[in-house]
Parts: C-alpha cells; structure tokens; sequence
C-alpha cells in the first residue's frame, strides 16, 4: 500500500488474496453519497487481487469482490456505492449453486468513470476514459471514450479524447 494514499471512510479488506492501492488514491469522501459508508474489499481466493491505481478516487459505499481480480486504472473515479464483481461466485440452474461458478478479471482504464450505484460484472473492460452512468449494469466491454448508461448498460455516445 502507498505512503501517500488516503482513507476518508472505514476501508474493510476481507480474504487470503492480495490489495495494493496506488500512490496518492483516495478511498471514501467526507462529502461524497452515502456519507460514512465503509468501502469493501474482499479477494476471496489466495490468488485473487485488486488493485487500485495510482491517483484514484474510490468513493463510499464501494464493494469490490473478487475470486480472480479487479484492476482499477490510474486517475479513475469510482461513484458511491458502486459494485465491482469478477464472479457468479455461485452456479445459476439450482443443481450448480454449490459450484463456485465461473469468473473472469475486471478491468478498469486510466481516467475512466464509474458513476454512483454502477455495477460492473464479470469479464469487463472499461477503456481509457470511458463513462459508464450511473445505475448502469454493464455485462459488456465499455470501449475507450465511451458514455454508457442503463440496465443493461449501452453506449450513448463516444467522444474524443485529447
């Protein structure tokens, strides 16, 4: 963990697996939504990982939980109460909910923005700059540049970056 990061809310980290969290990242805002809400990491597996990029914000209320891994971009923004998964964590017909279910890696690029109560599912990319709204329940890969809101989530529009 960096010398320089910042918690402004109670940051629980549950399981074997590992956290790094980049320099000068912010984790919770006095004055953000969900004001006091804790921030909830878990890697559930011993080989599973979240990292959080240098110069991110990861806002109250935020659950991240991972059997794989959840990788967040330098100078992104994670809204309040948004939920990252990288798993079903569970089967889906009633024979397979004792099964661990089927995962995949999260990731998240440099600069983008995750918006308040966003949810983010198993296997996805979010691109350099790209802003998924929020609310928006993304099942897909969200290109760089790109505005995506809804449930499920779709791109609205795709502005050029500088």
């Amino acid at each position: 963990m960096a010398r320089t990061a910042r918690f402004r809310t109670r940051v629980i980290f549950r399981g074997p697996g590992r956290l790094r969290i980049g320099e000068q990242a912010v984790l919770g805002d006095r004055d953000a939504g969900m004001p006091g809400a804790a921030i909830y990491l878990c890697a559930r597996e011993p080989g599973a990982a979240i990292e959080i990029g240098a110069h991110s914000r990861v806002a109250n209320g935020v659950e991240m939980m991972a059997r794989e891994r959840i990788e967040i971009g330098e100078w992104a923004l994670i809204g309040a109460g948004a939920r990252i998964l990288d798993s079903d964590f569970h089967g889906i017909a009633p024979e397979q909910r004792e099964s661990a279910g089927r995962s995949a890696a999260v990731r998240i690029g440099r600069g983008a923005w995750i918006g308040m109560g966003a949810m983010l599912l198993k296997g996805v990319g979010i691109g350099e700059g790209a802003v998924v709204g929020a609310g928006a329940v993304v099942h897909r890969d969200v290109a760089a540049g790109a505005v995506a809101a809804g449930n499920p989530a779709k791109v609205l529009a795709v502005y050029a970056q500088a």
